[in-house]
């Protein structure tokens, strides 16, 4: 899978895939608080009460925490979880439906409204840590000795993402790509 498909897939997952949608389909029935809010045993431990609450992040995106385990984040994180398979296992399984009803690759398309006033780079942003993120979190689980070299990587995409002139497009996108090499190198 080449760098952009993988983009695709994960753009998809995030944008298309509930989160609440997800648990229901593997049986689970959250009792429902309020608007975007659930609450639900957490089936990553053993528990009598519910300590798993789903919630709506301020994008609208569904979440999930377990204030039991500690276990949590996104419908990615669930499926991994729940399943116990990989991050490129669950993004291999929405491969085949990254592209817009047109048949335009969702990428190409973001390319091509990167200079206009609907491309959204804060989303963009939290887009490439998410990534990065996860893809550390996978690799610090395959080499749990390397939990200091984990640290330094999240610790560079902090000082990054905290400079404002680095807050564009070709500058994340390079400093993903030195990430990336720099994982592969060192993990």
């Amino acid at each position: 899978m080449n760098k952009h498909d993988y983009e695709d897939a994960l753009e998809y997952i995030t944008e298309n895939v509930k989160l609440v949608d997800i648990i229901e389909g593997y049986g689970f029935r959250p009792h429902k608080e309020s608007e975007g809010r659930y609450t639900m045993v957490c089936p990553f431990h053993n528990e009598d009460t519910a300590s798993l609450k789903i919630y709506k992040n301020d994008d609208g995106k569904q979440s999930f925490f377990c204030f039991g385990c500690g276990a949590g984040y996104s419908a990615i994180d669930f499926i991994k979880m729940h399943e116990d398979i990989g991050f490129m296992d669950v993004i291999n399984r929405y491969r085949s439906k990254v592209t817009t009803g047109s048949g335009e690759n969702i990428y190409q398309k973001l390319l091509n409204h990167q200079n206009s006033d609907n491309f959204d780079l804060p989303s963009y942003m939290l887009s490439s840590k998410f990534r990065l993120g996860i893809i550390l979190r996978e690799k610090l689980k395959l080499n749990p000795n390397k939990e200091e070299t984990v640290d330094k990587f999240f610790s560079d995409m902090d000082v990054f993402f905290e400079e404002p002139g680095n807050m564009n497009k070709e500058s994340i996108d390079y400093f993903e790509e030195t990430i990336l090499e720099g994982i592969k190198n060192e993990l």
